[in-house]
């Protein structure tokens, strides 16, 4: 997993994720007067949630309160970010996402295991980025 352009793979397994295939979604009608039924509008893509179970990775010999307190840093962002998932990343797809529960992590240090969810706001995968030059 990259989250906020940190690769937490040195430190984390973070192969299991838990997500909806498609985002859920809300639908948009309108009654017409003289027509049976209802007319289409629009439809509204909700939120997609991201489960992401991390499992550490460290030593015996390694320093826990210093690994603490950097995945601790790492993982603290108060604004959308890209998350790369190791289930997708081969497929060059990345989110904008939020870490909106960091789970029981207060367990991770004495468990090795927590759950993290982060929400994408936007649903949508992003995949590889390209340019082209328009003239005319």
């Amino acid at each position: 997993m990259i989250y906020n352009g940190f690769d937490f793979a040195p430190w984390f397994d973070t192969r299991l994720v838990t997500r909806s295939l498609l985002p859920e979604y809300e639908i948009a009608t309108r009654d017409v007067p003289g027509q049976p039924g209802s007319r289409f509008m629009r439809a509204e893509l909700k939120p997609l949630t991201i489960d992401v179970a991390a499992a550490w990775r460290a030593r015996p010999a390694d320093d826990m309160a210093a690994l603490r307190r950097l995945m601790a840093s790492r993982l603290l962002c108060l604004k959308e970010a890209e998350l790369w998932l190791d289930d997708e990343r081969h497929l060059g797809l990345r989110y904008m996402a939020v870490l909106t529960s960091p789970g029981a992590l207060d367990t991770l240090w004495h468990t090795g295991e927590a759950t993290l969810t982060f929400t994408a706001y936007d649903p949508v995968a992003y995949g590889a980025e390209g340019r082209a030059t328009v003239s005319g």
